[in-house]
């Protein structure tokens, strides 16, 4: 029986560096290695007299179980979704489609209609779309996460080198259809919901069933230092089928950088998105932070065009604290902009805040027409269905009841919902900018760290805002880098972050 040995002990040395073997699992992996060898070596007695594997094969195959031996020591995963729970009062039915947008209704002036049925708030549809793309971003981004799960040690073999797509295969299971059902649970849909949305998705292709067998996707990894742990850029072709080169300039469509506990976790992406009936190029960051109590915070910055139309959100979720004691509850704010570049008459900017918990919710919705500064405040309390039943507008800095629904007068006494309500309490580093007169009112810009580029690298954003009287904005970086980091405006007509001058600063407050 021929014995297998080591040539030297440098010979040793580089194979366990070859693995990237961590000093503290080397004894594990030696006692792998130790009864690894002993089974090859017994095995290679035994079939001795056959001589139909060559030297070659035998080493690849070798090769090959000391690899598969290595996978039981993984114990780094990715995060396994980027979401939240989020109220069924505004989930992301099939009835919700990203036209819902454009079909703003104009509320009759005629007292007359005093008596008719109440229409959608138009608070609800704006935040509706919103959660639509949302939830349609973090469901595929779900399924993903288990594809990524799958090659990620594979990665960490090789930092800082991509590795093709179609390098190895993975085999969708029950399991894993399982957790992204969970998912589509999570972004407020009933099981039953979730269970037909499956299907649908299966029946039009989107995602595979079970027993299929997919290509793994091109994938980087690289090790963090510093408010995250570990950064992935990866990519797949548009149909999953379809194995992904990695790209010749570099460029992932999708990126994600995360803490070893998943506290924090930063998704960038820039891909092609089915929403209802639009497909869209959807670009942006989603944020995803868990307080030390458990408590979550997300961050979500979506830029987008349907026809002639740029649309730029920024929607910020955070969980109730307080007063809901059942179900879902989550406090919202977002800044939504859209840009005609055929109409500029067309051109529009929506602010939202309010509570929303599976009943319904209270939002206070402003509309500001750019073209002719006319602005337009509403209060409006919907039901589990997103229909009207309580509507003011504010006159003179004062809410009173409308003249188109005075019968939808809002009680104060009569719902959960208040004022109060409205405030987040999520521990945050507040940023204001100096300096930054080319930034428009209006305009919507993000901060990354010096020789960054968010068009490039969406998880570069550390924080994003908007100009209107102020220059606050939501911040998810580290006091240390504000010191380092520079500020990008989002340009409609170039579809793309443009950086600003050295003099546009973040300051702490």
């Amino acid at each position: 029986m021929n014995k297998v040995t080591f040539k030297s002990l440098n010979h040793f040395t580089n194979v366990i560096q070859y693995f990237k073997i961590e000093y503290m699992d080397l004894k594990r992996v030696l006692s792998i290695i130790t009864l690894l060898l002993s089974f090859i070596a017994f095995a290679h007695c035994k079939s001795s007299k056959d001589k139909s594997t060559t030297p070659i094969e035998y080493y690849l195959l070798n090769r090959l179980k000391l690899k598969l031996a290595l996978s039981s020591l993984r114990t780094t995963n990715v995060p396994p979704r980027i979401s939240m729970n989020l109220p069924a009062s505004i989930k992301s039915a099939s009835s919700n489609t990203s036209s819902s947008i454009k079909q703003r209704k104009s509320r009759p002036s005629n007292t007359l209609f005093a008596t008719l049925s109440a229409p959608k708030a138009d608070g609800y549809i704006t935040i509706n779309s919103a959660i639509e793309k949302f939830s349609k971003l973090a469901n595929d981004v779900a399924f993903e996460m288990l594809l990524i799960d799958s090659v990620i040690a594979d990665a960490k073999f090789s930092p800082g080198v991509c590795i093709n797509g179609g390098a190895s295969k993975i085999i969708v299971t029950d399991t894993m259809i399982g957790l992204v059902k969970e998912a589509f649970q999570e972004t407020g849909l009933s099981a039953a919901e979730a269970e037909a949305e499956l299907n649908y998705l299966q029946e039009e292709g989107e995602l595979p069933v079970v027993g299929t067998t997919l290509p793994s996707p091109a994938i980087l990894y690289n090790k963090l230092s510093g408010d995250f742990d570990h950064q992935v850029h990866y990519s797949f072709a548009n149909n999953f089928m379809v194995a992904k080169k990695c790209p010749a300039n570099g460029k992932f469509n999708k990126g994600l950088k995360f803490t070893s506990d998943f506290k924090k976790i930063s998704f960038g992406h820039e891909e092609n998105m089915k929403v209802g009936l639009d497909i869209i190029i959807m670009e942006g960051n989603v944020t995803l932070e868990t307080s030390a109590v458990g408590k979550k915070r997300l961050t979500f910055l979506n830029n987008y065009k349907i026809d002639t139309t740029n649309h730029t959100s920024l929607l910020i979720l955070e969980e109730c604290t307080k007063g809901d004691i059942t179900g879902d509850c989550i406090l919202m704010d977002q800044f939504y902009r859209e840009d005609d570049t055929a109409d500029s008459t067309k051109d529009v900017v929506f602010k939202i805040k309010g509570r929303i918990n599976d009943s319904g919710g209270l939002v206070e919705f402003t509309q500001k027409f750019t073209h002719t500064s006319v602005t337009e405040e509403e209060r409006e309390l919907f039901d589990k269905d997103g229909t009207l039943t309580g509507y003011e507008v504010k006159t003179g800095g004062i809410w009173a009841p409308s003249a188109s629904y005075p019968h939808l007068d809002i009680d104060p006494n009569a719902t959960s919902f208040d004022d109060h309500g409205f405030e987040f309490d999520f521990p945050t580093v507040n940023v204001t900018l100096s300096n930054c007169s080319e930034i428009a009112n209006f305009d919507v810009y993000v901060i990354v760290q010096e020789g960054e580029d968010p068009d490039t690298d969406p998880t570069a954003m550390i924080g994003a805002g908007f100009k209107d009287t102020t220059h606050d904005i939501d911040y998810w970086g580290s006091a240390s880098e504000v010191a380092t980091s520079r500020v990008w405006k989002y340009d409609h007509s170039k579809a793309s972050f443009v950086e600003t001058s050295k003099t546009c600063k973040v300051v702490k407050i």
